[in-house]
């Protein structure tokens, strides 16, 4: 049977966070600055007050945003649940503090490398290590991201439906900073770099970055879209990550491993092959911008829409891949996508057992731009569409 993405169940922010992160968009400005304020500040009335009791907390309580993201890091990729309080008892808060200042303190007293992470020496990074490391820079990316959702900030227009929003940049710069102080000699693939940066995309060590996957989304404040990191090591995809910051969903995985989100096992739900199976399916899509593709891609559209049980437009291809890797849709597919938009989520659907390909079924790995994701028993019944309008051009 098809899967009701009505039925999913969207995670809400509790209401101790809910507070803290009102609290900290009003006292902390846009560089981390702490705005002062006391028990007699006539800002503690009203909705602020309210907020500040529930959390129990007062002004001289808080701390730049920066800091509380750096002491919940420790706690980012959780063994046995998968959201942490934003704000921890005061005690528990100056003991963490003192212990990321004793951190601090021995990297800047060590600059010779020795008893760092293993990034900063000879010794290779496991897959897991650097799992862990894209986790954690893709969930301080993703509060960013969250505090800047309905403020975008400027907007620079690549092309038709094609936005780059400051936000964006903010975001992969956050990325890059945290993974470059623990991985020095890593290269970077960057969506938002700029057009006439030289890519070392012959490195040992390349992180793949698209920091705000639906973009158009995030610019409309559609809280859909999500944060992607995937590293290629010798020219092979390792490991990846997709994280939902707005329903605190990562999905993970590295090579040899299964796939994961929130720390639970997922797989690509098995089913049978026919064309009854194919017309229960649920399936996602994006659109290119613009040009002779994006008309194909209707054609394709029109003929999905006919046969289907309901086809959705997504707005981001990394949550379209990661949804069917957990079975939220059935099949995914783009005629229009880049590296940066597919690496991640790739790891994680052919982790999950997923079948990836490009347009005309050949591997997804040298794609020029098509994608078609699904389980393998309605892998085939998405590329027939494709292929006859590839086949069958408009005159």
């Amino acid at each position: 049977m098809g899967h009701d993405l009505r039925r999913v169940r969207v995670g809400r922010l509790g209401v101790d966070r809910a507070a803290a992160l009102e609290v900290v968009d009003e006292l902390v400005g846009e560089r981390g600055r702490v705005i002062a304020g006391g028990d007699d500040d006539p800002r503690t009335a009203g909705d602020r007050g309210r907020a500040l009791g529930q959390i129990r907390r007062h002004d001289q309580d808080l701390e730049p945003f920066g800091e509380l993201v750096e002491r919940e890091e420790a706690h980012a990729y959780p063994q046995t649940r998968t959201r942490d309080p934003l704000l921890e008892a005061v005690e528990d808060r100056q003991l963490r503090r003192r212990e990321l200042a004793s951190e601090r303190a021995d990297d800047r007293g060590d600059e010779s490398g020795a008893g760092r992470r293993c990034c900063h020496t000879s010794v290779p990074v496991e897959d897991s290590q650097a799992r862990d490391l894209a986790t954690r820079a893709a969930f301080r990316a993703g509060r960013l991201a969250i505090a800047r959702l309905g403020d975008p900030g400027y907007l620079r227009w690549k092309g038709l439906r094609d936005v780059v929003p400051e936000a964006a940049m903010l975001v992969q710069d956050e990325i890059v900073s945290l993974i470059r102080a623990e991985c020095p000699n890593d290269a970077f693939l960057l969506e938002e770099g700029p057009e006439d940066e030289p890519l070392d995309v012959g490195a040992e060590r390349l992180w793949i970055v698209d920091p705000i996957c639906g973009s158009l989304n995030f610019v409309h404040g559609i809280p859909f879209f999500a944060i992607s990191i995937a590293l290629r090591v010798a020219g092979q995809l390792r490991v990846g990550v997709v994280y939902d910051p707005m329903r605190d969903e990562c999905f993970a995985a590295n090579i040899g491993e299964p796939a994961y989100l929130n720390n639970r096992p997922i797989t690509v739900p098995t089913m049978s092959q026919g064309p009854e199976f194919w017309e229960q399916s649920w399936v996602g899509t994006d659109l290119p911008y613009d040009g002779p593709l994006r008309k194909e891609a209707i054609r394709v559209f029109d003929l999905h829409a006919k046969e289907v049980q309901s086809l959705s437009i997504m707005g981001s291809c990394a949550l379209g891949l990661c949804y069917v890797a957990c079975g939220r849709l059935n099949v995914y597919w783009t005629l229009d996508a880049k590296p940066w938009d597919v690496a991640g989520a790739g790891v994680v659907l052919q982790a999950a057992g997923g079948l990836l390909t490009d347009p005309e079924g050949g591997s997804w790995l040298y794609s020029t731009g098509g994608y078609v994701a699904g389980n393998p028993s309605l892998h085939q019944w998405a590329l027939r569409a494709i292929k006859y309008v590839k086949q069958h051009p408009d005159p």
